[in-house]
């Protein structure tokens, strides 16, 4: 994966009371960068960057269709 201006998305998710953005890397994050953002306050968000629009559009359309069926990530927000 890229380099992920880790500042850019801070203040797009208006998470400026974040205590650190830990990379994940792990063999099914193929397609995307993801983090684990521990906040202030103690609790955990997952972030999830794909590089490609096809990528981001696939995540959303699965993620949405699975959770009718199965537990899966809440989305909190999506920016194109």
């Amino acid at each position: 994966m890229n380099n992920i201006n880790i500042k850019k998305y801070q203040k797009l998710l208006d998470l400026s009371h974040v205590e650190r953005f830990i990379k994940i890397d792990h063999l099914d994050t193929m397609v995307a960068s993801v983090y684990e953002v521990k906040r202030q306050n103690k609790s955990s968000l997952i972030i999830k960057i794909c590089q490609s629009s096809h990528h981001h559009a696939n995540e959303i359309y699965f993620l949405n269709y699975f959770s009718k069926q199965i537990p899966v990530p809440n989305i909190i927000d999506i920016l194109p």
